[in-house]
């Protein structure tokens, strides 16, 4: 018999081998588990982010309204027309006819519609709303950040030293920031912003300065963030690695912000989305109240505020202003969100 015509050996096929799908199914959780095991807390924390579909889509949308808002120059080029630039006798072509942009009653003439002049209509006085839109959201985002970044300081400060000190220390800041929390925020918002005006100014700031809202909003809301950073704070004072660096020599402020500091960032980073929601909302709230951003200057507050008396007549006024403050605001909620599910040491969602 030849060697092609020999009976080769039953050999079982790996396939058919009892447990051997069982076996190949636990290959991949286990490998994922070393891969979980292997990776820093950081990296742990951007895999899970990048995972989350819905935090990176509104990721990508806050960055496109934010790449929108810095190109306010070109969204002006290509439009024709400046965020301020009026236009009270002036007509378009639509439909094959040329219609007057603002009426001689005074009401907006020109709607929504997919062109470059007037892509969201025009306002009372003759003003392009998308064009107003974008270069408001320059200012209103501006305002946002540099709020929620005042805030994160201040309130990380606090809680800081009250949650490392304790005793005096402590009980003092505990008692001013419940007064704070306690008092009106608008109201106070409101009578400062009164305060300043009638001054024209607080010390080198102009009461027409974004930096008056954007302090405003960024101090009085460090008061509640605060109480988050004490009570972290307070419960990494007590760890053995802090009694370590004390027994080794090192002074109050080295642990403060070399051992306790670092171990707070994670949740600044996971606050800091919803925060910046805050602040957004809160801009807008008091620039529609006429106390925020002033005019001429363009935010989204005031955008919608100029659209009060056009509500059945031209709803696109208020409604753009609205419209962004709308989606900026979700993105900024979702992504603090899928901060807050990727920086969960537990792991759960």
């Amino acid at each position: 018999m030849t060697a092609a015509g020999m009976s080769q050996p039953n050999r079982p096929n790996a396939a058919a081998l009892p447990g051997a799908s069982r076996q190949g199914a636990l290959v991949r959780p286990v490998a994922e588990t070393v891969t979980a095991q292997s990776e820093s807390p950081s990296q742990l924390a951007v895999r899970r982010f990048r995972e989350n579909r819905v935090a990176m889509v509104a990721l990508v949308a806050f960055v496109l309204i934010c790449s929108m808002s810095v190109a306010t120059p070109m969204v002006e080029k290509w439009a024709g027309r400046t965020a301020t630039e009026q236009n009270l006798d002036g007509t378009i072509k639509l439909d094959g006819k040329q219609v007057e942009v603002v009426d001689l009653k005074g009401m907006p003439a020109v709607g929504p519609g997919i062109r470059s002049e007037y892509a969201m209509g025009a306002d009372g006085l003759g003003r392009d709303v998308f064009v107003r839109a974008v270069a408001g959201g320059s200012v209103s985002l501006r305002v946002g950040l540099g709020a929620t970044a005042i805030c994160i300081l201040l309130g990380t400060l606090m809680g800081l030293v009250g949650g490392y000190f304790g005793g005096r220390i402590d009980k003092v800041l505990t008692y001013i920031v419940d007064v704070m929390i306690a008092f009106p925020f608008m109201l106070f918002a409101i009578a400062l912003s009164a305060a300043i005006a009638t001054s024209g100014k607080i010390g080198p700031i102009s009461a027409s300065s974004i930096l008056v809202p954007m302090c405003m909003l960024g101090v009085l809301s460090s008061f509640g963030f605060s109480r988050i950073m004490r009570s972290n704070a307070k419960e990494l004072g007590s760890m053995e690695y802090v009694e370590a660096a004390r027994a080794l020599g090192a002074d109050d402020r080295r642990i403060m912000f070399v051992h306790l500091l670092p171990h707070l960032v994670p949740t600044i980073i996971t606050y800091s989305g919803i925060l910046l929601a805050g602040m957004i909302l809160g801009e807008a709230g008091l620039s529609f109240l006429g106390v925020g951003v002033t005019p001429p200057t363009p935010s989204w507050g005031n955008l919608i505020a100029d659209g009060r008396a056009f509500y059945s007549t031209a709803w696109w006024i208020a409604g753009a202003g609205g419209l962004f403050v709308m989606a900026t605001v979700l993105c900024a909620n979702l992504i603090g969100e899928g901060l807050e599910e990727a920086f969960d040491q537990k792991g759960g969602r």
